[in-house]
Parts: C-alpha cells; structure tokens; sequence
C-alpha cells in the first residue's frame, strides 16, 4: 500500500503536489508493474478530506478548505478534485482496491462548512461525505477502504478508542457496507483492547474488514521496535483469532520522516511471523537470517538512541524518544534539560560504538548505522551540553563555562558529520524533496550552537553581565520530571516561541 497526500501527480491539477517531490505518472506506473511482476499488489492509499494541509497554501484550494488541513464537504469543487484523483489513479495502478483515508478529520463541518450551512450533525457530513467519494471510485473502477477513526470520534467526544462507543442503528444504516473499514491501532498491548473494537467495527460494517498496526517509524530518528513488537503480537494475533484476513503494516513519517523505513525490518519481519502463527523470539530470528540473510540482534540495536540509563515508567515505558528531543534542545532556552541526564554521555558513546560495529557486520545497510552511530557520538555531547552550561553560569564559575567553548566546537563537528550521514541516508531512500527540512532544522541548531559560544565568550570577556536565558531557572515539562518522554514536534522542540 502506497500512502501519498498530495504527492502524486493529478491530472487537470498542476498545483496539486507543486514541490512536494511528487510521485509522477510513470513513477507510478513502474512502482505497480514492478509490484505485479514480483507477486505484490500496489494498493495506492489517498487522502480525500484531511490531511491535505500543503495543498491549502496554494490560493486554487483556499476556497474548498473547511478548515484545518479538511477539504470542504458538499462543495461541487472539492469532488472534481476528487474525481481527478481517481482519474490519475486509474491510469496509475493496476490494483482495483484503494484506500480513501477520512482519519483524523477532528474538525470537519466547524469552519467554511458551518459559515455556510451552519451547524449539522458532524456524523452526517461525514457519511454524506463518504457516500459521495465511494459513488466517484465506483466510477473509476475502484472498490473503496477507509481509516475507521471517524465513526468513533464523532461520537465519543474526539476519542478513537473507546470501548463504550455507542453507534446508533440509524446512523450504521447510512453507513455505505461497500466501503470496507480499516481499523488502525498501533498503540495497545492487551488483547481486551483489540476484541472490544474489532466487535464494534463488526456492528458498523462487517464486510471484509481489515487491521492495520504499526511500525513506529514515526518519533524521530530512530524505531521504537520494542514498543511496536509488543502491540503487534497482541494486535495481529487478535485480528486472526476473529477472523481478519486483511492486516496491514504502516510505517509513517510524521513530523520530518527522519527515521528509516528499513530501521524497522525486524518489526516488518515479526508481524509476518506473528500473522504466520509463530511467535518464538528464537525460531523468528532464525527465520530472519535465513529468510534476509541478516542479524536480528543487530537490527534490533537501530533502537538504542532512544533508549537510555533513565528509564519512563508504567505501561508505556518504551514510548520514548529522547534521541530526537535532546538534539533538538536549545543550547541556551533549555526547555529540555530537565529530561537530559548526565550519566547518559557515556551510555550515547557506548550506543555509538556499537551501531558502528552492527554496521560493519551489516555492508548493504552500513549507511543506516552509521546514520544512527553518529547521532550518538552527537548526543553524547550534545544531550547534556546545555544543562552543564547551565549549571556553572549558575554556580558562577567562569573557569568551568570556558572549557565549553571546545566543547562546543567538537558538538558543531560532529553535527556536520551527522548533517553528512543524514543527507546520505535521505537520498539513498528518498526523492530530493524533504531533505530541506532535514537541513534547515540541522542548520538552525548549527547556528544556535555558534550563538551559544559567540555569548559565552562574550560573558567571560565581560562584553556582557548577563546570559538571559541562562537566568531562567528550568521547569519541570510534566509532572514525571527528569524521566524521559515522548515528544515529536520539532517546532514546539526548538523553541519556546512561535516558530
């Protein structure tokens, strides 16, 4: 399944994807073909109703934006897009299944729609929606599947997983039973969970339902494979036991795609066991090297980066990731100090040495360990570099906040050495497009460092008799304080203003 927003090529719309690195027609084309000479079925997976956020900054598709990143609902304009896309993707692939998306559209019918008609019923603009969108793919030749989440949330106050949702006949009888559901849950490690759900999507549409879990490719730089280990056993195995056939695996990219699709085989790999019915650690790592050829040990090592000396606690201790939080912390601001904790250099060090080594005993995938190898020997300075800067400009001692200036010239070393690994990993997988967020955030950092140690040394040359921001003293971020969290917005990362 191939998921794309607006990066693909739409006939009779040029601005659809304007430099997104869209998907083009014949790259499409050869991904299916390719696809189908190999056994595999290219199912394209589209968005029509959010998150179609980049499209919105073109002024051709201000007028059929509801608001958000939602496309406005009964408007003629929004289903000739619509219809286009279908136009392109019938040309596209040769699979006649597709996925329509709908999730996370948390705000439809609350901007343009209700200036317009005012307020209606949200479930109702959503199943008029869907009915409208399936007529358009049944005339393409598709048979439609749709992200599950909405049926949920607009009736249990936004949530997704709530076990108590009440969905009434009247509204499962507009409900179109030729539009299969795709229940999505990366997130819950007991079958209760999945039961529960799956016997509501049962009452909602029964017909060939599928189970869609995840990869967690999706908090930084580095997998969280554990975390994503111990949800699919309980998800896929559930999903089989009541009689899905269907399971997908997602691999997302929120918030920069900064983490490799290929840092997550071994979580690929379980899932086909666990779907197989063999859930032996041992007889699956087997299987992955004489299947792959590859170490599962070591693949599994691509996830140290976010795991650390300081442990989170309770059920998700292993939604963590620290690795992206702490490189992106403000030398000087500091918002995350008090999640960095010194006895993590070492341990960074330790993690990098041991990414090199997995890399030389992995030569096809070296360039993913060294990616992730070098992110460690960065953070083993970077992590707590301005929590001790902080900590003697508190304690005023000037003699410790001189030996930083080096240190700060080796932290801008290694982050170029990184910046290098990071544009080699993006182009070795990726189209060009995308890899400039990657360098503008690095970039930004570079030049916070640079100001860190241009301020520093105007301190101690008494230039100036203060440090602002060193004059703050650090709030805890949660009430957990020093354990490590799940954080994955760059921008809110960054800085503490609006950026």
């Amino acid at each position: 399944m191939l998921y794309t927003e607006d990066t693909y090529e739409v006939v009779n719309q040029p601005y659809f994807g304007y430099l997104r690195g869209r998907y083009s027609k014949d790259q499409l084309i050869e991904i299916s073909r390719f696809g189908e000479e190999n056994g595999i079925e290219v199912v394209p997976c589209i968005q029509t109703l959010a998150h179609l956020n980049c499209i919105f900054r073109h002024e051709k598709y201000r007028q059929i934006n509801d608001i958000d990143d939602i496309l406005l609902v009964d408007d003629d304009r929004t289903y000739a897009l619509i219809d286009d896309m279908f136009s392109s993707l019938e040309k596209e692939f040769i699979s006649r299944r597709v996925h329509i998306g709908c999730d996370e559209a948390h705000m439809l019918g609350l901007g343009k729609f209700k200036d317009i008609h005012g307020f209606e019923d949200r479930s109702d603009i959503f199943i008029r929606h869907l009915n409208k969108v399936k007529e358009i793919a049944i005339k393409h030749g598709f048979k439609p599947m749709i992200w599950s989440d909405m049926f949920f949330r607009l009736v249990s106050g936004g949530e997704y997983y709530d076990l108590n949702a009440k969905i009434s006949k009247e509204k499962i009888k507009k409900v179109p039973q030729d539009v299969s559901l795709v229940y999505w849950d990366y997130y819950h490690p007991d079958r209760e969970t999945y039961e529960a759900m799956i016997n509501i999507h049962k009452q909602i549409n029964p017909n060939d339902l599928y189970f869609a879990g995840g990869v967690w490719t999706w908090n930084g730089f580095a997998p969280l494979l554990s975390h994503g280990e111990t949800n699919t056993l309980a998800g896929i195995s559930t999903s089989i036991d009541n009689g899905i056939k269907n399971i997908i695996m997602t691999a997302w990219g929120d918030n920069g795609a900064e983490c490799s699709i290929f840092s997550s085989l071994t979580t690929i790999f379980y899932a086909k066991e666990v779907a197989n019915g063999i859930t032996d650690i041992n007889q699956i790592k087997q299987d992955f090297h004489n299947i792959l050829g590859l170490n599962y040990d070591d693949f599994k090592l691509l996830e140290l980066p976010n795991y650390l000396t300081s442990k989170a606690k309770g059920r998700d201790h292993l939604l963590i990731n620290p690795c992206k939080y702490l490189l992106f912390n403000d030398p000087l601001q500091g918002y995350f100090d008090c999640k960095s904790n010194y006895k993590d250099e070492k341990l960074f060090e330790e993690h990098a040495i041991k990414l090199k080594q997995a890399g030389q005993r992995n030569k096809e995938y070296a360039y993913l360990f060294d990616y992730l190898s070098s992110l460690c020997h960065l953070l083993a300075l970077k992590a707590t570099l301005g929590a001790h800067i902080r900590e003697s400009y508190k304690a005023n001692d000037k003699k410790a906040l001189s030996t930083y200036l080096p240190l700060i010239d080796e932290t801008i070393i290694r982050l170029d050495e990184f910046s290098k690994h990071c544009r080699n990993r993006w182009l070795k997988e990726n189209n060009r497009s995308g890899l400039e967020v990657q360098q503008i955030r690095l970039g930004g950092l570079r030049e916070r460092l640079i100001e860190t140690k241009t301020v520093l040394k105007e301190y101690l040359d008494g230039e100036v008799s203060s440090i602002s921001e060193l004059e703050e003293e650090i709030l805890p971020i949660d009430e957990n304080k020093d354990e490590p969290i799940y954080f994955n917005m760059y921008n809110e990362n960054a800085t503490v203003n609006d950026l």
